[in-house]
């Protein structure tokens, strides 16, 4: 995620007091001037990760359950709680012991590995989003970076799986997760830890667990924890086809590397290239492995992020014969990878497809004064066969939305102006001129705006499920569902910030579906906690990045 913000350098002793410091080393001018003891500065973990300002601790006990939390029953336990103490129990953090909060951990990390670690037969489950976790969870040791960084995991997305869940559970995770940062630092100074599956393994998780807890960074930590994981499992090479464990975990680096790169207009090696004889190849791998949905997906995505690097070398080019040559070509090789995500939709399985339902006047109370209808102007709901279906949904129209973005600059660099400042008929002739009448970008970057408008309330639990379309209680009740009553697909509401963010980019739209995206963003940020989404809701409207920025 993007943070527009900033956070303080300075030393405990002035932040302690709320005055600006002035950063001097080793000890603050103002603390010996003030006649005041500098306790010294924090590290870079400490400054990643807010879990120990007082800010935080004050957030966390402020943040009281709304109502009951049930985790989802299981017969098979991993690690029995030491107390009899559950989630359903509404406490504050000075309440909770040692034991207590061990408890609440190991509840967590069951209901983590029955629903995102082991395949799930019902809809609307998580079929297996971590499957690779739990033999490395059984065959950790307490303290382990693997462990912290498992257990981090199962608390983020316990919470999410229910989103009037207490703020705890996100307190405890970024304290988690500071604690496994540091233990993988050391393991990464280690020349044999380096290059271990726990460590890749870790580095992974660490990814994921950036991407929910929204850490404030110039750099999101979950693009660069994706991409020191996309370094550490590359140099396995050939080793990865052998091993069940690194096959999962190729499968899970590759959107976040494709992702990262994309954002930031970077070309990137694939971990899988017939090209390269130090790196895995395609004949290595099993059939199974070859035609898996999601990995044909990511081999379609991870051609974008080279393809947008150079349309944004464009850009700052002069016009001339040669590079409007170059921008033709760019032109064409995003209608190229287009049709072929386009061509993706068409063949994956039945139960992969999107099913599109009548919305019957379905609406999402937020509070007593507040209702969030469906996106104005867009027909229907969205529905998925689970979390992991939708999310690759939403990752082929993420970065089919980045292609028709691609060919909106190239259009508006012809013109020496900005895509925003074009009218459809400019932009249409503009890339006529290069060799394209008739493609209209603009109605296609609206199409898919509109597509992931209709996902929203799917990811909110507000979607009807199978069955419940033609229900006389869900037409009587379909225009009361609150907010904090409904039950989304696990991960569903943060795993929808990333296109939240990307469609919050769409400069074309109309303002009133600008509007929308932004109210959306500010729900799931106020209501649902997620401080990024709250971040980019106050963006104004118009703001380019990342579609239009970088």
């Amino acid at each position: 995620m993007v943070f527009h913000g900033g956070f303080s350098r300075g030393c405990r002793t002035c932040l302690k007091r709320r005055v600006k410091c002035d950063e001097g080393k080793p000890k603050c001018q103002r603390c010996i001037k003030s006649k005041k003891e500098c306790l010294g500065y924090r590290d870079d973990n400490d400054l990643a990760f807010k879990d120990e300002t007082a800010s935080t601790v004050r957030r966390a006990n402020a943040s009281e359950p709304r109502s009951p939390w049930s985790p989802t029953g299981s017969t098979a336990s991993i690690r029995s709680p030491t107390t009899s103490t559950d989630l359903n129990t509404k406490f504050s953090v000075s309440q909770l012991s040692a034991e207590d909060m061990d408890a609440i951990e190991a509840n967590a990390v069951q209901h983590f590995i029955t629903h995102f670690a082991e395949p799930a037969a019902r809809c609307n489950a998580s079929q297996g989003v971590f499957p690779y976790t739990t033999k490395f969870y059984r065959n950790a040791t307490p303290g382990s970076p693997i462990m912290l960084a498992i257990v981090a995991l199962a608390l983020t997305l316990t919470a999410s799986s229910s989103i009037y869940s207490p703020s705890l559970l996100r307190r405890q995770a970024r304290i988690r997760y500071g604690d496994t940062m540091r233990k993988v630092s050391e393991a990464l100074n280690d020349p044999v830890e380096s290059r271990s599956d726990g460590t890749i393994m870790t580095v992974l998780l660490l990814a994921n667990i950036g991407t929910f807890l929204d850490t404030p960074s110039p750099i999101p930590h979950s693009i660069v924890h994706s991409t020191a994981a996309g370094h550490l499992l590359r140099a396995k090479g050939p080793e990865m086809a052998k091993d069940d464990e690194l096959l999962q975990l190729l499968m899970r680096s590759r959107l976040p590397l494709a992702f990262s790169h994309t954002m930031r207009a970077l070309p990137v090696q694939d971990l899988v290239d017939d090209n390269d004889p130090h790196a895995l190849s395609w004949a290595e791998l099993p059939i199974h492995v070859r035609t898996h949905p999601t990995h044909m997906l990511n081999s379609l995505i991870l051609p974008v992020c080279g393809l947008r690097a150079r349309v944004k070398a464009l850009l700052s080019m002069p016009v001339n014969v040669s590079t409007m040559a170059m921008a033709s070509s760019l032109v064409l090789e995003s209608l190229d990878a287009e049709s072929r995500l386009q061509g993706w939709l068409r063949g994956i399985p039945l139960d992969w497809k999107e099913e599109i339902v009548d919305d019957k006047g379905i609406c999402v109370h937020i509070s007593d004064t507040e209702v969030l209808w469906p996106c104005p102007g867009v027909r229907g709901l969205s529905r998925y066969r689970d979390a992991w279906v939708s999310n690759q949904h939403y990752t082929a129209r993420d970065f089919r939305s980045f292609i028709q973005a691609m060919i909106l600059r190239c259009a508006a660099w012809l013109s020496g102006m900005r895509v925003q400042d074009m009218s459809p008929i400019q932009i249409e002739s503009n890339l006529a001129l290069l060799g394209f009448p008739g493609l209209k970008p603009i109605e296609a970057l609206q199409e898919l705006i509109d597509s992931m408008c209709r996902s929203i309330f799917y990811n909110l639990g507000a979607t009807p499920r199978p069955g419940q379309e033609n229900s006389d209680t869900m037409i009587n009740t379909s225009s009361n569902n609150s907010l904090h009553d409904l039950r989304p697909a696990l991960g569903g509401p943060f795993l929808t910030v990333r296109p939240l963010m990307i469609a919050n980019s769409a400069i074309v739209i109309p303002a009133a579906q600008q509007l929308w995206i932004k109210s959306v963003l500010r729900i799931v940020g106020n209501e649902l906690d997620v401080s990024t989404a709250s971040i980019i809701a106050a963006t104004p409207l118009g703001y380019e990045h990342p579609l239009f920025g970088s």
